[in-house]
């Protein structure tokens, strides 16, 4: 089970399925549970989804009572919780009926509610994405399911879960379901969602709050509350760019970006406290937690941009223009100051979006303001180029 070649891997799977109805063998003696729920937790969809297979008889037998079935699949979440969840998200397509799967949403969320205090934070966490899984997939399978899951899960009840949720994923999991089931309740969530958006420092370097992030971004997306995310983007970078032209002000009003940045290059290189050298020692922490935000926040627009609906949404807004200026400030800044890349990637991808929806949209925009515009993007790039 262990080979590095795929297809070994496979034929290991189906020879274990194939001896799985021989009364008098036990696949536990050829393979090790715990060897076959690490596979399962992290291994490519085919090999992983036989493995569900062969373990679905003990952890979710069909023709035990729900109650039994539902406590063995959580017996294996504690044991293994990300191979339990990965178990979950096959059982679906593996011929658990739809009653049985809300059955078993609804035993893993009660759970959770409960307060077990012999839950762990990493079980619950499995419990959570095993519960997105089988919503996903019983709506992916039956459309009619939406109308049974609003009854189980209706919005205060995922609500109150967050308050359980311990981890990124965990937060991520359930904002899911919420975008999935009941998005016209992130009202109740919002200031959860905002403060998540804004605490974002270290965003870039950290994947599972990106995750998590993600998540977030579709739930607002999904319920037309993504005016208010672009809303604090832009009083949040707007906020940084006043501390920006406070503190380098010369330098960041100076139009000839591409010139200013040369004639700094070398000293900026030379000395490592460069960047910070025109902040007091007083507020050089303050502004460089606010940077750090910035930054998180370049991370999502350029994420954000690479998304089709979330990308016409952001060029939609009515908040796009100050958007743009307070992360120009900013980029402008990173480009002098050679500090982090996060804000130039996502201004000129913003930047070079709205020129083209421009040139789309507006029929009165000549080639030469068409030029313009792109060759901004392209001193930029100059620019960075020079710095890092």
């Amino acid at each position: 089970m262990l080979d590095s070649v795929t297809s070994v891997r496979v034929a290991m799977v189906d020879l274990l399925l194939l001896l799985r109805d021989v009364r008098t063998f036990q696949f536990n003696t050829v393979v090790s549970l715990d060897v076959l729920l690490s596979v399962l937790a992290s291994d490519q969809t085919n090999v992983a989804k036989g493995i569900a297979r062969l373990l679905m008889p003990s952890y979710f037998p069909s023709r035990k009572r729900a109650e039994e079935a539902c406590t063995r699949c959580r017996t294996l979440i504690n044991r293994n919780p990300l191979a339990g969840a990965r178990f979950c998200e096959f059982l679906v397509s593996l011929g658990a009926t739809v009653q049985s799967a809300l059955q078993l949403v609804e035993f893993f969320l009660n759970s959770i509610l409960s307060g077990d205090d012999k839950l762990e934070d990493n079980q619950i966490e499995g419990l959570l994405l095993a519960s997105y899984y089988l919503c996903k997939d019983l709506v992916a399978a039956d459309s009619g399911c939406m109308a049974s899951l609003k009854e189980l899960l209706p919005g205060e009840k995922l609500k109150s879960l967050l308050a359980f949720a311990p981890t990124a994923q965990a937060q991520s999991a359930v904002f899911d379901i919420l975008a999935m089931v009941s998005p016209e309740t992130v009202s109740d969530v919002l200031e959860d969602c905002m403060s998540l958006v804004v605490n974002c420092g270290g965003l870039p370097g950290d994947e599972g709050r990106q995750v998590e992030m993600r998540s977030v971004h579709k739930l607002l997306l999904s319920s037309n509350a993504f005016s208010d995310l672009i809303g604090t983007f832009t009083s949040t970078l707007q906020k940084t760019a006043y501390r920006c032209q406070i503190n380098f002000g010369d330098e960041v009003e100076r139009k000839n970006v591409y010139s200013a940045t040369r004639k700094k290059s070398k000293s900026s290189r030379n000395s490592s406290s460069a960047k910070w050298k025109h902040v007091s020692e007083k507020n050089a922490i303050s502004f460089e937690e606010d940077y750090s935000v910035a930054v998180g926040i370049a991370w999502q627009i350029k994420d954000l941009l690479v998304i089709e609906d979330a990308r016409k949404a952001m060029l939609e807004s009515s908040d796009i223009e100050e958007l743009c200026i307070a992360l120009k400030v900013v980029s402008q800044t990173s480009i002098l100051q050679a500090m982090d890349v996060y804000p130039v990637l996502a201004y000129t991808s913003l930047a070079l979006h709205m020129t083209l929806r421009n040139l789309d949209t507006d029929a009165q925009m000549n080639d030469t303001e068409a030029r313009t515009s792109l060759l901004s993007l392209l001193i930029l790039y100059s620019s960075l180029q020079s710095n890092y």
